[in-house]
């Protein structure tokens, strides 16, 4: 799948950005594809969360933020103004 100049390689869990591989972390990646798959479709943290893990979101846990933060800054030029993995404000996350 391309997005711009953002491709992913499901069946090798490969990720390249502008050219370049970028190593990701089997959570990032599955994150990733799970956003790339549902394109302009909003995630709120509880659902990418329950999605990814296939358990019941804890309300304390940040494990989504945290790697949505680690996916910017492995993918985007400017984490703080990202291209692909966007903020939707009080509702979630989407590609």
């Amino acid at each position: 799948m391309t997005i711009d100049d953002l491709v992913i390689d499901f069946d090798a869990h490969e990720v390249t950005v502008r050219g370049n591989k970028v190593k990701l972390t089997p959570k990032e990646f599955d994150i990733l594809e799970c956003l790339a798959k549902n394109k302009g479709t909003v995630f709120s943290v509880p659902k990418l969360y329950e999605t990814i893990w296939n358990e019941q979101f804890a309300v304390s846990d940040t494990s989504i933020v945290v790697h949505i933060t680690n996916l910017r800054q492995k993918l985007e030029l400017d984490p703080k103004n990202p291209k692909y993995i966007k903020t939707i404000w009080g509702v979630g996350y989407k590609i």
